[in-house]
C-alpha cells in the first residue's frame, strides 16, 4: 500500500487520509445549515467555527485510523 508522509513525520495510508478528508468536508455542514436557518446566512464567527470543526474532525479521524 502506498503511504504518504505528512509534514509531521507520520506515515499515513491513502485510504485513511481520504477518509479523514471526507469527514472533514462533511463535518461543518450541520453548522452551516443551522446558521442559514437561524440567522439567515454565514458570519465571520460561523466561518471561524466551521474552520475549527473541520480541523478537529480531520485530526480526530486521522489519529483514530493511524496505527500506533
Amino acid at each position: 500500500m502506498i503511504a504518504l508522509c505528512l509534514p509531521l513525520g507520520i506515515e499515513v495510508e491513502i485510504p485513511h487520509l481520504l477518509l479523514s478528508l471526507v469527514v472533514a468536508l462533511l463535518a461543518p455542514l450541520p453548522l452551516l445549515h443551522l446558521a442559514k436557518k437561524l440567522i439567515g446566512g454565514q458570519t465571520g464567527d460561523v466561518a471561524g467555527a466551521a474552520q475549527q470543526l473541520t480541523e478537529i474532525a480531520f485530526l480526530l479521524v486521522l489519529s483514530a485510523t493511524v496505527p500506533a
